[in-house]
């Protein structure tokens, strides 16, 4: 057996739940400010000085000594914030872009697991990478559920304001495989839609047809004086109007959300293959990438896959508001109804106020 060699390293099996499993390490990321000179109220200044006066009598006079720089500059010391940092030397970091947000991130290993940290040619605190002129602090987590074929992303954002509290938010987004059986019925149900919104949009626009010809003049040139008045259009209710809108809004959107949700849903295996094999196929333990080439390409690799999230949430926004102006439908359906139509009369007499009240 394997064990009796005493040079083997045995490795025992330890059973666990088909969970989900961390695709890579999670990284947090941080937006900072660059140390201001100086304050924007006048007993903040005084009050930064007054400290840095007193931190060097105390701690910087024989036999003690201090940091060249950190006795010159009261910044050093204590600050108040200033314009974004460009840099961040002291952890040998350049500035990656993160969801749009440009700012400085690493492992989270790097950070929690050890106390002291070798950048820059010294050793710095870990304690130190969040510190009074960061901004916000983010933690991205991936993870993948093999028994559903799901991608999922964790988010923890905590905001580090000055004048509030501390404000921690989270989110998790997901992207699930469409395969098989549940691809097929999916792509049923979506046809489904097409030829309803599709025999809605026939059914209105023949609507509008009739009322037009009923709204127009119906008395000919030929048999109409020079002295009498031409015939005017006849008034078309505002809630007929309203509804007509709502009929071509709801085909329009709804068409245009099946013709971008369809070629996702099709290709979600090839694409979560092409995401999630990409952190399986890292190389970590190259010695050829140095490690802020690793940690460029990773957080390239992250942003790819928050641009998907994104774009599948505003696919889902936009079908919210296409279920939000369905039942702006259904409201105005009941016009029919001599003591609801009162309702629906009021909010169509009012819509434009609404409107602008919106806007505003």
């Amino acid at each position: 057996p394997l064990w009796e060699d005493p040079e083997a390293i045995p490795i025992m099996k330890q059973d666990y739940g088909p969970k989900s499993i961390l695709l890579a390490p999670p990284i947090i990321f941080q937006t900072r400010d660059e140390p201001l000179a100086g304050c924007a109220y006048e007993f903040s200044r005084n009050f930064v000085d007054t400290n840095f006066n007193k931190g060097q009598s105390e701690r910087c006079t024989a036999p003690f000594v201090c940091d060249a720089n950190v006795a010159r500059d009261s910044w050093r010391t204590l600050s108040c914030q200033g314009e974004a940092a460009e840099s961040w030397d002291d952890f040998e970091l350049e500035p990656v872009s993160l969801g749009g947000i440009t700012g400085y991130g690493d492992f989270l290993y790097s950070i929690v697991d050890s106390e002291l940290l070798f950048r820059n040619g010294t050793v710095t605190q870990s304690k130190n990478f969040i510190t009074s002129m960061s901004k916000s602090a983010i933690v991205v987590m991936v993870f993948y559920t093999p028994a559903v074929a799901t991608t999922s992303l964790v988010i923890i954002t905590a905001d580090l304001p000055q004048d509030t509290g501390i404000r921690v938010r989270g989110r998790i987004e997901h992207f699930c495989v469409l395969e098989g059986g549940d691809l097929n019925f999916y792509l049923l149900v979506q046809c489904v839609c097409v030829i309803l919104v599709g025999t809605m949009f026939v059914d209105s626009s023949n609507q509008l047809y009739q009322r037009i010809l009923e709204a127009r003049p119906s008395r000919d040139e030929e048999d109409s004086s020079p002295d009498q008045e031409p015939e005017s259009w006849k008034p078309i209710s505002k809630s007929f109007l309203l509804a007509i809108f709502l009929d071509y809004v709801t085909t329009f959107s709804t068409i245009w959300l099946i013709s971008r949700r369809i070629p996702n849903q099709m290709s979600s295996g090839f694409q979560t293959d092409q995401v999630v094999g990409n952190f399986l196929r890292f190389d970590w333990q190259s010695s050829d990438t140095s490690i802020s080439e690793k940690r460029h390409s990773f957080f390239e690799e992250v942003n790819t896959l928050m641009d998907k999230f994104n774009d599948e949430k505003s696919l889902t926004q936009m079908a919210v508001w296409i279920v939000c102006f369905n039942m702006l439908r259904v409201v105005s359906a009941t016009g029919a109804h001599p003591r609801l139509g009162i309702l629906t009369g009021t909010l169509t007499n009012a819509v434009d106020d609404l409107f602008h009240f919106m806007m505003i």
